[in-house]
């Protein structure tokens, strides 16, 4: 039984005033930490648990120039089974 377990960790620095309206709005510097714990019971079978954006609730990534709206990333987690026949 072999276990794995990853750690990624990215800096994005800010975007000052994207967005052309009368009170332009920032996509400030963020952190996102991503974490991965896989599990192989089997050569041919690996389960893993994945968590991204785990360093905040949410952040803005990027910002919409004619609707003068901000995307916002929440944090996620995600449970995944992979089969190699």
């Amino acid at each position: 039984m072999d276990f794995e377990f990853d750690v990624s960790f990215y800096y994005t620095d800010g975007v000052p005033g994207t967005t052309p309206t009368a009170q332009p709005k920032n996509v400030e510097q963020y952190v996102r930490l991503d974490l991965r714990l896989g599990w192989k019971p089997v050569e041919w079978a690996e389960i893993a648990l994945i968590g991204q954006n785990l360093a905040d609730r949410r952040h803005y990534e990027s910002s919409d120039f004619t609707l003068g709206q901000s995307t916002q990333v929440p944090g996620s987690g995600v449970a995944k089974v992979t089969l190699n026949f």
